[in-house]
């Protein structure tokens, strides 16, 4: 009987006056986004300020509000309020969308591609969603916005670098991708080690174990500028729970030092069983384990494998295999991983060296 009148509380509570207003609160956004999709964005303007006046920690109403006020030329208000939803939530991708928009209609090239590339990094908007947004135009001009419809990252300045993680929450022994991407622009000669990444001043992932990183260099030109890109996946197992703040990370470069804002994740779950191999040899780029490994195993003798083809059998750990690639787009067919072995991948285009792939022995 004491479940039952447990279940009826809960049941009571969840409909109270505090879902009623979240679903009020809900209810004003849903119609002003239509208001704004039907072309009418000042008819969306009075009903949201009065639900901030309600809430005005709502971070996605004020997102909305900032974007009513773009679309009827108030730029200012817009800008006012995209901000402070920043400052309530700072990974709303959309916020951070309408202040570079806004940035772009006055002319401020450069605020507007910082806050883009916050966008960008959202994971929530991609190359077309740049090229199609009649705010942005004008920033198709820019040689950094142009090397990111070209090569997938968006730089900043003549050497910018990038941390992002695929999420935010993860449970122990779930697999969490922490990649670093480093861009460089107007560099020559252009090479392999423009910069190298190590593990600088972090304390969090010595709680992770890399299953496997995956290295990706390309160069290219555009928008009139040569640009060099260099981008490391680094696939964690969390160990242990608890709240880890990853890096910061130390990035040698051509223009100096940069040291990457450490990026935060939360780990649930019981500590895992056993340790397995810890990640600063494997925590770098270019590789500090790999060229030594190939040589170890074959080096330039190794024979070149074709992608795709049959693979050798489970072969003896550690193991490199070496093949040429003709581009980097798409997914390339790799050798299948060897039972409990961590995996360090490089790929690169033919014509700026041999790719790689060298298996270890996770223990």
């Amino acid at each position: 009987m004491r479940s039952l009148l447990w279940l009826l509380v809960a049941a009571l509570i969840g409909c109270g006056p505090g879902q009623e207003a979240e679903d009020a609160g809900r209810a004003v956004i849903e119609t002003a986004q239509s208001a704004i999709a039907a072309g009418a964005p000042a008819d969306a303007i009075a009903p949201l300020l009065r639900r901030l006046d309600a809430a005005p920690d709502d971070a996605l109403a004020r997102a909305t509000l900032s974007h009513a006020f773009l679309l009827v030329e108030d730029v200012e208000r817009s800008l006012v309020h995209g901000k402070l939803a920043v400052g309530v939530d700072p990974g709303l991708a959309t916020a951070a969308w309408n202040l570079a928009c806004a940035h772009a209609r006055l002319g401020d090239r450069d605020a507007a591609i910082a806050w883009l590339q916050r966008a960008v990094m959202s994971g929530g908007y991609g190359a077309d969603d740049v090229r199609d947004d009649a705010d942005l135009s004008a920033l198709l001009e820019d040689h950094r916005v142009a090397v990111f419809l070209a090569a997938g990252v968006l730089s900043r300045a003549e050497e910018d670098v990038v941390v992002q993680l695929d999420s935010g929450r993860v449970r122990v022994g779930e697999p969490l991708t922490l990649s670093i991407a480093v861009m460089q622009l107007n560099r020559a000669p252009l090479s392999v080690s423009a910069a190298q990444l190590s593990l600088g001043r972090d304390r969090g992932l010595q709680h992770f174990v890399i299953q496997s990183r995956r290295e990706t260099f390309s160069r290219g030109e555009a928008g009139g500028r040569e640009y060099v890109q260099r981008t490391v996946h680094f696939e964690l197992m969390p160990q242990v729970p608890g709240a880890f703040p990853l890096g910061p990370f130390r990035v040698d470069g051509s223009d100096g030092v940069h040291w990457t804002s450490p990026v935060g994740v939360v780990v649930d779950g019981e500590p895992a069983d056993d340790a397995l191999i810890g990640a600063s040899r494997f925590f770098a780029f270019p590789s500090e384990a790999d060229p030594s490994t190939i040589e170890g195993v074959g080096g330039d003798r190794l024979p070149l494998w074709e992608p795709g083809s049959e693979d050798g059998g489970q072969p003896a750990l550690p193991s490199a295999t070496r093949f040429r690639v003709a581009n980097l787009e798409g997914e390339i067919a790799l050798p299948p991983r060897p039972e409990g072995a961590m995996r360090s991948t490089m790929l690169r285009r033919s014509t700026e060296g041999v790719s790689w792939v060298v298996d270890y022995p996770s223990r």
